[in-house]
């Protein structure tokens, strides 16, 4: 769960930094948007998992968060999916194999 609510913080954090960055005046009713919308995003992320696989859970949130999964620790991505970080790394491994075998494919 901690790591849930550390992704929506960094994701309000980041929104925040782009409005400062746009000059935007930040007020509490902005404030309280982005929050809002940072606990919608996690329940619809709680409830959205319930239902997948981990590896469809582990490709939408690299669709969904480009470049996150470089920025912070492999063990809080597998919490944030629900799965542990040893198989987080069996996934990420057969992820980089499949895209090597790709790769390789079109070479011809």
């Amino acid at each position: 769960m901690n790591a849930e609510l550390n992704a929506v913080e960094l994701r309000i954090n980041e929104t925040i930094r782009y409005l400062k960055d746009c000059g935007e005046e930040l007020t509490i009713e902005n404030i309280g948007i982005l929050t809002q919308n940072g606990f919608d995003m996690f329940q619809r992320h709680v409830t959205s998992n319930l239902s997948k696989a981990a590896e469809q859970c582990y490709r939408e949130f690299r669709r969904h968060y480009l470049g996150l999964e470089q920025r912070i620790a492999q063990k809080q991505i597998a919490s944030y999916l629900g799965i542990t970080a040893a198989f987080l790394s069996i996934m990420r491994k057969e992820k980089d194999r499949d895209q090597t075998c790709c790769l390789a494919n079109n070479r011809f």
